[in-house]
């Protein structure tokens, strides 16, 4: 599980969020790995890249 802020409170992920969560969750399944989720926060949110913008299961 990796995490990562967002400083301007808007939690939704950017196409590059997206992006290396897609190469970890790759390289992890090469490694035997379980590469559990994603989170982007803020201050008063959170966003699960996995549970909401990935099509492998959790």
């Amino acid at each position: 599980m990796i995490g990562h802020n967002h400083p301007s409170g808007d939690v939704t992920p950017s196409p590059e969020d997206i992006n290396i969560t897609e190469r970890l969750v790759l390289i992890s399944e090469m490694m035997g790995i379980l590469f559990y989720d994603h989170i982007v926060f803020s201050e008063s949110h959170t966003h699960s890249i996995m549970k909401y913008n990935m099509k492998h299961e959790v």
